[in-house]
C-alpha cells in the first residue's frame, strides 16, 4: 500500500519521457489506419477489398501486423482475393493473365490470414511452382527478376516449402546473380527483397553476401531519407534493417514518411504506399528510434515554399509537381531550415531564380552536416505545443491507470 504512490510517480515520470516519441507515430498511425480502413471499395456483391489484389494483399498483411479488429473486415477482404483466382490458380493485378508477383502476395496474405487451408491456397502454391525457371528464378515484369524471385521462394518458406527443391533453386539464383557492389537491380525493393529471403532461408547475418547487400541499401538511400522516393520502398526496407539492427538509416527514412504523408492520412492516396508506410512507422516505434521532427504548420510552410521555387531538373514544373532527384534534395534541405528556425521569407530569398543553381549546390552537404547537429537545435514554438500536449496525454493516461489499481486494491482490503 505505502509503495503505491513511489510506483505511481515513477511511471508518470517514465511516460513523461516516453510521451513524445510515442505520440510522433501514434499520430501519424492513427490517421495512416484511419484513412486506409475508410479507403476500402465494395466489390463482387459484399466482398470489401482495396482493389487491385496486390494493393489489396498488401493491407491484409498490414492489418495482420496491427493485430486489427474487427477480424470480420479482414475475412471479407481475403474472401475476395479469393473470388478474384483464375482458372489456372494464380491471380493477376486485377483481371487478366495470371503473374507470379501477385500471386505470391496474395498467397502470403492468405496464409497470414489462416486460410492455408483453402482449394484457392493450394491452388495457388501449384501455379507459383509451374512458372519456376530451370534456372530457379520466377520472372514477370521486365527488370524486376529479383524481386519477383524472392517474393516468391520467401512466401514458399513462410508456407512450410523451405526444404523443398523450389526453395534451394530459387535461393542459389539470388545468390549467383548478386552484383560486385551488393546491389541485385536498381529497383531498393527488389534488393530488399532479396535480403529477406535470404534470411529467412537462414542465411547468417554476418555472412558476405548480407553484409554486401545491407551495405549497398544503406548508400543508395536518398538525401531525403527514402529508397526510391517510395513510401513502400522505403517502409519495407526500414523493417528489414531494423530487424537486423541497423538503426543509422532509420531516422533519416522516419522523417520522410511523416513530412510526406497526405492531410488525409495516407501516403499518396493509395492503399499500396500507406500500408507499408504504416509497417516501417510501427517498427521503428516498437524500436524506440526517437527523431525531432518539424510542427503540423511547420509542414504546411515546407510545402508552401517548395511549392513556389521552379523545378531545375529541366522538367518545366514548380517543385511541388516534380518528384526528381533535384527535389528530393530541395525538400531535405528546406525542412532542415526550417529546424533550424529560418522563416519562410528566409528560405525563399535563398532561392530565388539567380541564385537557385548555387543555393542547391550547397545543400547536401547542410542536410548532412545537420543531422547530426539538430538536436542542439532550439526547438520551435509548434514543436513545443505539440510536445506538451503528448506529454499532458501520458501524465494523465498513467495518473488514471494507477488511480483505478490504487482504487481497486483498496475496494479489495475493506472486503476482507
Amino acid at each position: 500500500m505505502r509503495n503505491i504512490p513511489v510506483i505511481l510517480v515513477l511511471t508518470i515520470l517514465i511516460s513523461l519521457t516516453l510521451a513524445e516519441e510515442v505520440g510522433i507515430y501514434d499520430q501519424s498511425i492513427l490517421r495512416g489506419m484511419n484513412w486506409l480502413i475508410n479507403s476500402k471499395v465494395k466489390i463482387y456483391d459484399l466482398y470489401e477489398t482495396w482493389g487491385p489484389n496486390d494493393q489489396t494483399a498488401s493491407v491484409l498483411v498490414t492489418l495482420v501486423e496491427f493485430n486489427f479488429e474487427p477480424k470480420d473486415l479482414i475475412n471479407k477482404s481475403a474472401q475476395g482475393l479469393i473470388k478474384r483466382q483464375n482458372e489456372d490458380g494464380g491471380w493477376a493485378k486485377v483481371k487478366g493473365e495470371s503473374e507470379p508477383l501477385i500471386t505470391a502476395q496474395v498467397l502470403t496474405a492468405l496464409l497470414r490470414n489462416g486460410k492455408e487451408d483453402s482449394d484457392a491456397f493450394k491452388k495457388g502454391i501449384n501455379y507459383l511452382k509451374t512458372k519456376q525457371n530451370p534456372d530457379g528464378s520466377f520472372t514477370g515484369e521486365e527488370g524486376l527478376t529479383t524481386g519477383i524471385t524472392a517474393n516468391s521462394v520467401l512466401f514458399l518458406i513462410e508456407a512450410g516449402e523451405r526444404d523443398t527443391e523450389y526453395v534451394r533453386k530459387g535461393i542459389e539464383w539470388i545468390k549467383k546473380n548478386q552484383k560486385e557492389d551488393g546491389s541485385w537491380e536498381e529497383c531498393p525493393k527488389c534488393n530488399n527483397m532479396a535480403v529477406r529471403a535470404l534470411l529467412a532461408y537462414g542465411e547468417p547475418r554476418d555472412s558476405e553476401i548480407i553484409k554486401k547487400a545491407v551495405n549497398y541499401i544503406i548508400i543508395d538511400q536518398n538525401t531525403d531519407g527514402s529508397w526510391g522516393n517510395c513510401p513502400h520502398c522505403t517502409g519495407m526496407t526500414m523493417v528489414t534493417l531494423l530487424d537486423l539492427g541497423e538503426t543509422g538509416p532509420i531516422e533519416k527514412a522516419v522523417k520522410y514518411l511523416l513530412y510526406t504523408q497526405e492531410d488525409d492520412g495516407s501516403w499518396r492516396g493509395t492503399a499500396y504506399y500507406t500500408s507499408a508506410a504504416l509497417l516501417g512507422l510501427k517498427k521503428a516505434r516498437d524500436h524506440n528510434i526517437k527523431v525531432q521532427i518539424l510542427a503540423r504548420k511547420q509542414i504546411d510552410t515546407s510545402k508552401e515554399i517548395i511549392s513556389k521555387i521552379p523545378c531545375e531538373c529541366g522538367c518545366g514544373k514548380l517543385s511541388s509537381e516534380c518528384d526528381c532527384q533535384w527535389v528530393q534534395l530541395l525538400k531535405a534541405d528546406i525542412n532542415q531550415m526550417l529546424m533550424e528556425g529560418k522563416t519562410k521569407e528566409e528560405i525563399l530569398s535563398k532561392y530565388t531564380t539567380e541564385n537557385v543553381g548555387e543555393e542547391i549546390s550547397k545543400s547536401k552537404e547542410r542536410v548532412e552536416q545537420g543531422q547530426g547537429e539538430i538536436k542542439n537545435k532550439p526547438e520551435s514554438n509548434e514543436s513545443k505545443k505539440e510536445r506538451f500536449f503528448y506529454l499532458t496525454i501520458g501524465f494523465l493516461s498513467a495518473a488514471l491507470i494507477f488511480s483505478l489499481i490504487y482504487i481497486k486494491k483498496l475496494m479489495k482490503e475493506e472486503e476482507k
